[in-house]
């Protein structure tokens, strides 16, 4: 869907920001290696499930949710995730 979406031109969200959509194109692209909680006004939390990602109201909320689930997790915070580029340490192979 989101190859579809990019190859097309389209935004995910439509009435949403630029680097809102733009954060949602890469985050689903990684969204097999990694698992994102969106804090957001931007987005509800149904809206983030439906586009697979979790979602919290709070910062804190997040990081208390992860911590429950992986105790030894790696967490980051994008402030500003759709002007945020992440560097991945392997190689990432997608079927175009």
């Amino acid at each position: 869907m989101v190859l579809n979406y990019l190859f097309d031109g389209k935004l995910i969200v439509p009435d949403g920001a630029i680097d809102f959509n733009s954060t949602l194109n890469a985050a689903l692209l990684y969204l097999s290696r990694v698992k994102v909680i969106f804090v957001s006004s931007a987005i509800d939390e149904e809206q983030a499930a439906r586009l697979g990602f979790g979602f919290a109201h709070s910062l804190d909320q997040a990081v208390t949710k992860v911590s429950k689930d992986l105790p030894e997790a790696t967490v980051n915070i994008l402030p500003s995730g759709g002007l945020t580029i992440p560097v991945v340490s392997e190689a990432m192979i997608f079927n175009w």
